[in-house]
């Protein structure tokens, strides 16, 4: 999921900050204006967060990371500068900026806009090490201008030392002197009031209904239909639940994908 905020006059409780990284649990990231440049602090825990936020100045850009693209790392925490020019491997986790940028969402896309990139004689200045699609966007904002993330719809914030906050895509929404990519995040995580499959892969799933399995080339793909992202179960287990498609180790067959279903349930 992730969750970007937009601070132009109101900052999270310490109550939403907590259900923020709950249902976000792979990293925080934070950005302000100080001294005429942007700073930033990448790869936060919640009491990072916490120590930090009350003495920044407004506006500032927080953002918790549910990790997708990339995987887990925290060198793939938001935000990330908005520079054309060779990023260092691996990206710097705190430092200064003329502007950064973070995003809520994912973005396909980014591959082939990278190789667009290359052809259009920039090869020599992509992103080395750990990619996510984020960490591409801001290279390519850095490329082709503020424009760009216009034209792709994906929920985007950038803090620029000169111009402060913009923010892209639709989907945004008003919340006490903030701007917020969701308010999913900021509520407290609902229990789990269904059936819990036991994954091998991606840790453990809530299942409300069966499974959309499909076969692909060499590996099977398995859908979690579920109303959300992330559950608290009655004792306290924290589980994830992935919408989307994910792509499943070659030994696994959609037949032993539903068996294992069905015996969960």
């Amino acid at each position: 999921m992730c969750v970007a905020i937009i601070g132009y006059n109101g900052k999270p409780t310490a109550k939403e900050l907590e259900n923020c990284a709950a249902h976000n649990a792979d990293g925080a990231g934070l950005a302000w204006i100080d001294g005429g440049v942007v700073q930033y602090r990448r790869g936060l825990t919640l009491d990072g967060v916490k120590g930090l936020l009350p003495d920044i100045p407004l506006p500032y850009l927080l953002h918790f990371r549910f990790a997708s693209i990339g995987g887990k790392d925290a060198s793939l925490t938001h935000p990330f500068p908005v520079t054309a020019d060779p990023d260092p491997d691996p990206s710097p986790m705190e430092g200064t900026a003329p502007a950064v940028l973070m995003h809520n969402g994912t973005w396909n896309g980014y591959r082939g806009m990278l190789a667009y990139a290359v052809v259009d004689g920039h090869g020599d200045k992509a992103p080395r090490g750990p990619l996510s699609d984020t960490r591409a966007m801001a290279y390519l904002a850095g490329l082709y201008g503020y424009a760009y993330l216009a034209g792709i719809d994906e929920k985007v914030a950038v803090l620029d030392a000169l111009r402060g906050p913009l923010y892209f895509g639709k989907g945004w929404i008003e919340y006490k002197g903030m701007v917020v990519s969701n308010m999913y995040s900021l509520a407290p995580m609902p229990k789990a009031t269904a059936s819990t499959w036991t994954g091998k892969y991606w840790g453990e799933g809530t299942c409300r209904t069966a499974p959309k399995v499909s076969k692909g080339k060499g590996h099977a793909q398995l859908e979690l239909m579920s109303g959300g992202r992330t559950y608290k179960k009655a004792d306290g287990t924290i589980v994830r639940v992935y919408s989307d498609a994910d792509e499943l180790p070659v030994d696994w067959s959609a037949d032993s994908l539903m068996d294992d279903w069905r015996e969960q349930k």
